[in-house]
């Protein structure tokens, strides 16, 4: 037994030597060699060359290392790295012996570090065509070389680029009527561009934007050849007029090909053939959007449309997306539905059973005692329910043409639960949404985006409402920076509304409420001048009259007398009412100049009082509207925007007691925030500037409770 188990430990110990042997040897060889690091995709496919080219190096699969000497790493002549799936070639100067480099059909852009391309000196042979390449400006003198003497080929780029440009919608805006964007730096190398290659598509801004040419943005002017100093393409955005948006989206295409009537010209310049950006397509995307709305592009066709489906109206995904339950029309009104109603016996309770007028349908039961409306279909137990509903009158008339009039019920319609779409439009082509600010930060709070074969979540970090769910399991990805990128995203917009905040709040209200009052205060010194003056007047009308009664009506000039104190007191009665003089003009008397004074009070007061609401009302949608990354209200109250809150107070019909209560939730959730140490800036701004409180008092660490405790 003892002779079979040492014979076994001398068999797996040979087994063992023969497995170490290769790479005591590669060890042995890569003594004093040469450690390049490089990402895991271009190591992946340089091990790879190296090994069928023979080359002696060492691997570490773990830190994508490789480790060469110097005399094997002279010999690296060519690497074969196509259809690699490498997006960056960071590292791959280390193979400076490097005579024939294929890099064909893999994700080359602009930003995968061509530049290093350029200590490649032994380089005759490059190709880098079916990539995604719109600028080799960096390797522009090694392109030119090789062209001379040696192999390029730059054939079959894909190149997508998707541009945005939102449209100021204030009413004093100084919107310009084109935008200007800079076409792709490689079709530099194309020459004239033909018209046959190339083709517009207007796209009009709709909820499922379709092909259109009216209202839409449009291309004004393109260059026939693209150069450095004449690269732009220039969009139409705004009527030239008007000065009334284009919304929308244009789609420019070239493709670079031989069409076939041309191609059997004799006269066909600039064919396609002999171009080194044969079989090139570029797909270029102009997005024309409203400036309170954001474009967000998303590079993964299967995340593009997880999200969609997930925020289009109806959508059974993710029950988070779900809007304010109450539908309202375009001025913020709620629907109702109208209802006739029979009383019925249901179980032990007395209910007023609701049928809708328009659909003959029983939906609702009213509890004849305690008013409450619960959700019934005319069989089995009414359920509860918490809506709205208000006692009307419904006019029917018969078929002899009387009309009668009966008591019915309105109830306030709900809408689909899951909630509706919450793009603006959603441009499939260009995998791109237009999403208004609002809806962006209150109501995308999560997003279920598992089990979708997705493969790069770009555009994700631009959802900054996201605080309840981000889920990416089970899916194909590399890496997760963008959802790193999401919290500088969110840092960034808060930075913004807090310094847009802070503006409006120090600035604009107290600097309009000081005009006011120095408005206030000019015509009240005005006037208090002219009653002086009308004082002074009828002090010496007063005297003169005294005067009057003092003259003897038995004197020969007593008539004149008179008549000349009349014409004085006339004078003075002018000087208070004002008279017309000889040219025509009037001339303004105390009484004029008070009316004027009050006038100019009134109409500065309310231009400024004006102004100052609208200052106010943008303090508003800051801050209750687009700022819902953190909030401090309470889940009671939090109802996204103003048509919304309106609709749930008149639902709610908040009395003394309930507002009362949700005073104190809110309460209780602010000093909770407090104690925690999660109020934002901006909640510390609007509690200090508005409401008093010093958040600076070293006697307390929670001065907002303390205030609150106090009231």
């Amino acid at each position: 037994m003892k002779r079979k188990m040492l014979i076994s430990i001398a068999l797996i110990t040979i087994m063992l030597l023969n497995c170490m042997m290769p790479l005591l040897v590669v060890n042995a060889n890569m003594s004093g060699g040469e450690e390049i690091q490089l990402n895991s995709k271009l190591y992946k496919a340089i091990k790879s060359s190296l090994y069928q080219e023979g080359i002696v190096f060492e691997s570490d699969d773990i830190t994508h290392t490789i480790t060469i000497s110097p005399e094997e790493k002279a010999k690296v002549k060519k690497l074969n790295l196509n259809e690699s799936a490498i997006f960056d070639i960071t590292g791959i100067e280390a193979f400076s012996a490097v005579e024939h480099l294929e890099l064909s059909g893999n994700n080359l852009s602009k930003e995968s570090n061509l530049a290093v391309l350029n200590s490649l000196t032994a380089l005759n042979y490059l190709d880098l065509s079916t990539n995604q390449l719109d600028d080799v400006s960096d390797i522009s003198e090694l392109i030119s070389k090789l062209q001379k003497n040696g192999t390029v080929i730059l054939s079959g780029q894909t190149v997508t680029q998707v541009n945005s440009v939102f449209i100021d919608s204030e009413e004093e805006s100084d919107q310009v009527a084109t935008a200007s964007f800079e076409l792709p730096g490689i079709l530099e190398l194309a020459g004239y561009l033909k018209s046959v290659w190339k083709e517009e598509k207007r796209y009009s801004q709709r909820i499922n934007p379709t092909e259109s040419s009216l209202l839409t943005p449009y291309i004004e002017k393109a260059p026939m050849y693209v150069k450095s100093d004449d690269n732009l393409i220039e969009i139409t955005i705004a009527d030239k007029d008007t000065g009334i948006g284009y919304y929308g989206m244009v789609k420019f295409t070239i493709y670079i090909y031989d069409d076939a009537t041309e191609a059997a010209q004799a006269n066909n310049p600039n064919r396609a053939s002999e171009n080194i950006l044969n079989g090139s397509r570029f797909y270029l995307y102009y997005v024309i959007h409203d400036s309170s709305s954001e474009a967000i592009t998303t590079m993964d066709t299967n995340l593009y449309r997880a999200i969609k489906e997930q925020l289009t109206g109806g959508q059974t995904v993710n029950s988070d997306l779900t809007s304010y339950p109450y539908v309202v029309n375009k001025d913020g009104d709620m629907v109702y539905e109208e209802f006739t109603y029979t009383t019925e016996e249901i179980g032990r309770d007395t209910y007023k059973v609701l049928t809708n007028i328009k659909t003959g349908e029983i939906q609702y039961a009213i509890n004849s005692e305690n008013g409450d409306i619960y959700s019934y279909n005319g069989t089995g137990m009414p359920s509860f329910i918490n809506t709205h509903y208000e006692t009307i009158e419904i006019k029917s008339v018969d078929e002899n043409g009387n009309v009668s009039i009966k008591e019915g019920y309105k109830v306030a319609f709900k809408g689909d639960e899951t909630g509706e779409t919450l793009y603006v439009a959603a441009y499939d082509d260009a995998k791109t949404f237009v999403i208004n600010d609002l809806v962006l930060t209150n109501k995308i709070t999560s997003l279920i985006l598992n089990n979708r074969q997705i493969r790069d979540l770009s555009g994700i970090e631009k959802f900054i409402g996201l605080n309840s769910e981000l889920n990416v399991s089970h899916n194909y990805l590399s890496d997760i920076d963008p959802i790193y990128s999401l919290q500088e995203h969110k840092d960034y917009w808060e930075a913004q509304m807090i310094e847009t905040f802070t503006h409006w709040l120090k600035t604009r209200q107290y600097g309009n409420l000081s005009k006011s009052t120095s408005a206030v205060n000019t015509a009240k010194k005005g006037v208090e001048d002219q009653i002086k003056n009308i004082e002074k007047t009828k002090n010496l009308i007063f005297n003169i009259l005294v005067d009057a009664g003092t003259l003897e009506s038995s004197a020969e000039d007593y008539e004149s007398q008179i008549k000349s104190k009349i014409d004085t007191i006339n004078g003075y009665l002018d000087t208070i009412y004002g008279y017309t003089a000889e040219s025509g003009e009037h001339v303004d008397g105390y009484l004029d100049i008070i009316d004027k004074h009050l006038n100019d009070a009134e109409t500065g007061l309310n231009k400024e009082l004006n102004s100052m609401y609208s200052y106010l009302g943008i303090l508003y949608d800051l801050y209750n509207n687009k700022y819902k990354l953190t909030t401090f209200l309470a889940d009671d109250v939090n109802y996204m925007t103003y048509e919304e809150y309106e609709a749930y107070k008149n639902a709610t019909e908040t009395s003394r007691d309930s507002a009362y209560q949700l005073l104190v939730s809110q309460i209780n959730y602010v000093k909770s925030l407090e104690s925690h140490k999660s109020l934002t800036d901006l909640d510390k701004i609007f509690f200090s500037e508005w409401w008093g409180i010093n958040l600076d008092d070293p006697q307390t660490q929670t001065p907002i409770s303390n205030f609150f405790d106090k009231c």
